[in-house]
């Protein structure tokens, strides 16, 4: 006899179990250097996951790009700013602007 104010849980119903060895298990995480424009003797080291089309895999063309274009001084300065980078994969962009003076 069910009571109302409980609520049924299925997922421990061996019904809806994955076999076992269904899933694939994930890629190692692998990481991938930076070597700073404005002082290259300082390397960011970034963590990539594995392989998920969601999630940051690989270091983007466009994270490379706007992250040397944010070590020019000339092109624009962080001292003193707050920095939200949106859809960031590998959040390269914010680490340059973070180690450049934001927060």
């Amino acid at each position: 006899q069910h009571d109302e104010d409980e609520d049924i849980v299925l997922e421990d119903d061996p019904l809806f179990a994955d076999p076992e060895g269904f899933y694939k298990p994930p890629p190692k995480d692998t990481f991938q250097e930076y070597k700073r424009k404005s002082d290259p003797s300082q390397i960011l080291r970034v963590k990539l996951v594995g392989g998920h089309a969601l999630w940051a895999h690989c270091l983007w063309n466009a994270g490379i790009a706007l992250s040397d274009y944010f070590e020019d001084p000339k092109n624009i300065t962080f001292d003193g700013k707050s920095v939200l980078e949106l859809g960031a994969g590998a959040a390269l962009p914010s680490l340059v602007t973070l180690v450049n003076g934001a927060s």
